[in-house]
């Protein structure tokens, strides 16, 4: 406990560990064992024992530890230190709240109730800017045995009101909060909206009503979120962009509940929307001023980082694709596996666009995670391996994993959602096949296909936040130009 107080707060311990000693020019036992831990931490209790009281002496020695525990806690509540660096701007205003409610109780309990109100309803004020709703109800509780004191009924009759709102409210903000982050944690680990798709709908209908009912910034936060996620599910980038425009607002409105990681969330879907919407320069500006605000915590930077690739990468700057995925590697250990494979697949993909298809086949072959998912990834990875086939010329293979591709799309069709373009694409590599890798003559007879491929609307058209970053389309006509 003492190596983790600060330096002014050290000071302050010392100075009152000795306030009031007969000998001021004396440590007292206590300030004697704070020396000599803060001096060397591995000291053993036998050896402080000794040269605090110059025998072991368990007993007293044990008592004394005691004493500084509360002393120490103690000074980490004064003013100077709840209100200094060591905390956010939002807990030391939880601390110093809940500080100055406990003052109030023990001047009502006193009888000292001349400012009780007055102070009472200033925290309030300030406990409903920062949602403290426990210290709120506190507040009420103190407020109603004031108002019974005072005889004051219809001020009673207010406050149990208000009581009984904030603690609905409570309820609210708690369940919200819980149904948020497992829906997020959902989310980030899932390969395809569908996973979620039904799911999210009833919970964004659920705290579009919750937000109403109680006003709750926090809650709205989580509504406005978690609706721009179901947007973009559905591609209504536009109506994104206005609801990101709410969001914006709702976190400059409220700043007693804005932080850091929630400033970063809303500038980090900013950019995400921004892939959607092709303005990748844009979605580059507010995804590093994203990474700034999460200061460090690995698995948001990490989020954050693979906006940044999509963005890279569709503004063909491959050098800084690069420079992401070592970054990425280094945070490995401290993310998800699901995550640490989609950025392994990202690296077979930038092994893929430099010719190196021996390696890329080498990244896509070990993918556990992404083997998981069925209809998905593991498809993209497989039509992915399938190209890098063709690159290397090994056509004995191409066929091999083509059928097996096949089958495979037919197996998992009639168990699951299959996204129709991956069926589509399998149809192309068939009669590819089956032409001999003739492109030309693959591409005049499935044309339709590929106008399906090239659609901007419908089932079949491409998604640019998705596996298939060798978009199949244009690397057939890619073929076809070098084949020409």
């Amino acid at each position: 406990m003492l190596l983790k107080l600060k330096r002014e707060e050290i000071k302050s311990l010392v100075l009152f560990l000795n306030f009031q000693l007969p000998n001021p020019k004396e440590d007292s036992k206590s300030s004697q064992l704070v020396k000599m831990i803060l001096d060397d931490p591995n000291y053993s209790s036998l050896d402080l024992q000794r040269a605090i009281y110059g025998h072991a002496n368990k007993v007293a020695f044990y008592k004394l530890v005691s004493r500084l525990k509360k002393k120490v806690l103690e000074v980490m509540l004064f003013d100077q230190h709840l209100e200094g660096e060591a905390y956010s701007p939002r807990n030391r205003m939880i601390y110093t709240l809940r500080k100055k409610l406990l003052e109030v109780d023990i001047l009502f309990n006193r009888g000292i109730v001349d400012e009780v109100e007055s102070r009472l309803n200033d925290l309030k004020k300030d406990a409903r800017k920062y949602e403290l709703y426990d210290v709120l109800f506190q507040c009420n509780v103190v407020l109603r045995r004031y108002f019974i004191t005072r005889k004051r009924t219809k001020s009673l009759e207010n406050i149990s009101n208000e009581i009984a709102f904030y603690k609905k409210t409570e309820f609210l903000f708690d369940q919200a909060g819980s149904e948020f982050n497992r829906m997020m944690n959902k989310i980030n680990f899932s390969f395809t909206s569908e996973e979620y798709s039904e799911e999210l709908t009833v919970l964004v209908d659920n705290l579009s009503q919750w937000f109403q009912e109680t006003d709750s910034p926090t809650i709205g936060y989580y509504y406005l979120l978690l609706k721009l996620e179901l947007l973009q599910s559905t591609s209504n980038y536009d109506q994104a962009e206005i609801v990101l425009d709410q969001l914006h607002r709702l976190l400059t409105l409220h700043p007693g509940f804005t932080t850091s990681a929630r400033q970063g969330t809303y500038l980090l879907n900013r950019a995400n929307n921004y892939i959607y919407l092709n303005n990748f320069e844009e979605s580059v500006h507010y995804v590093n001023q994203a990474i700034l605000e999460f200061n460090g915590y690995a698995l948001n930077i990490v989020l954050s980082e693979e906006v940044l690739f999509y963005a890279k990468y569709y503004l063909n700057d491959y050098k800084e694709c690069r420079d992401i995925l070592e970054r990425v590697k280094k945070r490995f250990r401290s993310i998800d596996e699901t995550v640490v494979n989609r950025f392994r697949y990202y690296q077979a993909t930038l092994n893929f666009q430099d010719g190196n298809y021996e390696k890329a086949l080498g990244e896509l072959s070990s993918l556990p995670e992404l083997a998981r998912d069925k209809e998905g990834w593991n498809v993209a990875r497989k039509v992915l391996q399938v190209l890098c086939l063709i690159e290397k010329e090994d056509f004995d293979s191409v066929d091999l994993s083509v059928f097996s591709l096949q089958k495979y799309l037919k197996r998992i069709q009639r168990q699951k959602h299959l996204n129709p373009r991956y069926l589509v694409i399998i149809r192309i590599l068939v009669k590819l096949i089956n032409e001999g890798y003739d492109y030309k003559t693959t591409y005049e007879k499935r044309k339709r296909y590929f106008q399906l491929l090239s659609s901007k609307t419908g089932d079949y058209k491409w998604k640019i936040k998705s596996p298939e970053l060798i978009v199949i389309n244009k690397w057939f006509e890619s073929k076809l130009l070098s084949k020409s």
